[in-house]
């Protein structure tokens, strides 16, 4: 659900990946549910392939984590 906030997609991305809970979700409620699903599944991806460092697929995996607990919610 889209907030009426918004961030920079530097910004937003910055939070994402920063492994912090509260600004992985101050991030993640900036967006609206397209663009939801479209982060989710970049992050999924991230976190699978190998191209990625392995601190980028960390982090993308602490975001999954993140945003799946708040969607069980």
């Amino acid at each position: 659900m889209d907030n009426g906030k918004t961030m920079e997609p530097e910004e937003l991305w910055e939070h994402l990946l920063s492994e912090k809970t509260a600004l992985i979700l101050r991030a993640w409620q900036t967006i609206n549910s397209e663009e939801r699903a479209a982060v989710k599944l970049h992050l999924q991806a991230m976190s699978r392939e190998t191209d990625w460092h392995p601190s980028q697929r960390r982090a993308a995996g602490a975001a999954l984590q993140c945003i799946e607990e708040l969607e069980e919610k």
